[in-house]
């Protein structure tokens, strides 16, 4: 079981996310995780094959925390201007 992270720190100024989970063959090794966005978060979760329980997150910025479930149509891309 993880000890939750009261302050946990954003060396990297860009990357709001914060992600703690345990890993090694025993389980003992804890892993520090920083992403741009919940999109990336969440591509790592799926790869590790993470549950819900076996991970912490953080978020630098409360406004990240209400994005995680919608995704938005120009998040991470540019709008395309119409050469008219």
């Amino acid at each position: 079981m993880m000890k939750l992270n009261k302050n946990p720190e954003y060396p990297h100024s860009q990357f709001a996310v914060r992600l703690e989970h345990m890993e090694g063959k025993d389980g003992m090794d804890k892993k520090v995780c920083f992403f741009q966005s919940q999109e990336h978060l969440q591509k790592y979760l799926n790869s590790a094959k993470l549950k819900s329980d076996q991970y912490q997150v953080y978020y630098r910025d409360n406004d990240l925390q209400t994005l995680s479930g919608s995704k938005s149509s120009t998040t991470g891309r540019r709008k395309r201007r119409d050469n008219k």
